[in-house]
């Protein structure tokens, strides 16, 4: 029954992972501002409350209605805040600002150098999802005493694909803009330079209260929340 759920998991994550992912960079570079923060929205918060209501909606979860899963999963004393502002605000923004850079330079193609930057950026997007779910969070979600959660559909699809989609979208298109100097370059910098202090310092702070909330435990066996998650 694991396994089945596993690779249940799997299906949907990869081709979601591919698609916000050469999403984001399409719209970015070209130009398409609006079009790249709504994705960066869709790679984040809105896949991440749409798997909370389809998975974790139990009364020993989130809650059982889908106004209180909302409230779950966007509560600002519960939830991490590198993804309440980074996640909505700050990375979308951030997105945004990438597209506009790149609408002032046409993008005809790509060569073959690009290409290969492509994938390498979805790759180093991919590990650093990895790293941070089974080598970061792991440390940390065992020290709480809550290992399952790990397991949680919300904590798979935030890993594996939003860090994939939106770590190597923002990679790609990023990196050129460090080699420019403009306002664009300034900007998308500070953005990610607030999304990694509110990561590291302000969420680092709170600790292994955001643990329990964040991500409900999830039972791979029966494909379903064990644990009540909500105070």
């Amino acid at each position: 029954m694991a396994r089945k759920h596993v690779e249940s998991m799997v299906a949907q994550i990869v081709p979601l992972t591919l698609g916000l992912y050469f999403g984001l960079v399409a719209s970015v570079i070209y130009g398409q501002v609006l079009l790249a923060v709504v994705l960066a929205w869709v790679a984040s918060p809105v896949i991440f409350f749409f798997y909370a209501v389809r998975y974790e909606r139990h009364e020993y979860g989130r809650g059982e209605s889908v106004g209180q899963v909302f409230k779950s999963v966007f509560d600002p004393k519960a939830q991490a805040w590198s993804f309440l502002l980074g996640d909505i605000v700050i990375l979308p923004a951030a997105f945004g600002v990438a597209a506009h850079s790149w609408g002032h330079r046409p993008v005809s193609g790509l060569s073959s150098l690009e290409l290969m930057g492509l994938g390498a950026s979805l790759v180093a997007g991919a590990i650093a999802g990895l790293v941070f779910h089974f080598v970061m969070d792991r440390a940390a979600y065992e020290a709480a005493g809550f290992r399952a959660s790990l397991d949680s559909p919300t904590k798979w699809v935030h890993d594996f694909v939003t860090y994939p989609a939106m770590f190597g979208a923002l990679l790609f298109t990023g990196l050129p803009l460090v080699a420019q100097v403009s306002w664009h370059m300034v900007v998308v910098l500070m953005l990610v330079g607030i999304w990694a202090v509110l990561g590291v310092v302000v969420d680092g702070r709170r600790g292994k209260t955001l643990v329990p909330w964040g991500h409900p435990p999830f039972d791979l066996e029966r494909g379903q929340v064990v644990a009540r998650t909500s105070r």
